[in-house]
C-alpha cells in the first residue's frame, strides 16, 4: 500500500476504528471495498468539505466520525481543529458519541482526551501510525 493520503486514511480507520455497538463492540473495524474507495476518494482530492450521500443505515455518521478522528490527530497537523455540522443537534451529537466510543473503545484513548462537547488531543502526541 503506497503512503498516499488515501492509503493514510483507510490504514487509520482500520487501526483506530472500533465497532460501537452490538455483539462486535469493541471490536476492530474492517472496511468494506466500497468503504474503502470512498474514503481513499475524499483523501486523495483534500476537498475542504465533502458531501457523502447514502442511503440510511449504511454508516455515513460512522464515517463521518473516522474521518473527523483522522482530521484532528491522524493527517500530522498539528493544533488540528475540527468542527462538525449537521441539520440538526441530534444528528451532530450522534456523530460525536459514535467518535467519543471509537476513542473509549480502541487505542485512541492513549492520544485524546474526551470532554463533555469535545475531543482534545493530549498534549502534542500524534495518533498517526509509525
Amino acid at each position: 500500500m503506497n503512503n498516499t493520503d488515501g492509503n493514510r486514511l483507510i490504514k487509520f480507520s482500520e487501526t483506530f476504528g472500533r465497532m460501537v455497538a452490538g455483539p462486535q463492540s469493541g471490536k476492530p473495524l474492517v472496511l468494506r471495498d466500497w468503504q474503502k474507495k470512498l474514503l481513499f476518494d475524499l483523501a486523495e482530492a483534500q476537498p475542504r468539505r465533502g458531501l457523502i450521500m447514502l442511503p440510511r443505515k449504511n454508516g455515513k455518521s460512522y464515517l463521518s466520525s473516522l474521518i473527523a478522528l483522522y482530521a484532528l490527530c491522524g493527517d500530522g497537523e498539528e493544533g488540528a481543529e475540527v468542527l462538525g455540522c449537521a441539520g440538526a443537534r441530534d444528528q451532530a451529537k450522534l456523530v460525536f458519541n459514535i467518535a467519543k466510543r471509537i476513542v473509549e473503545l480502541g487505542p485512541l484513548q492513549n492520544n485524546l482526551k474526551i470532554y463533555r462537547n469535545e475531543i482534545v488531543q493530549i498534549g502534542r502526541a500524534s495518533c498517526r501510525e509509525r
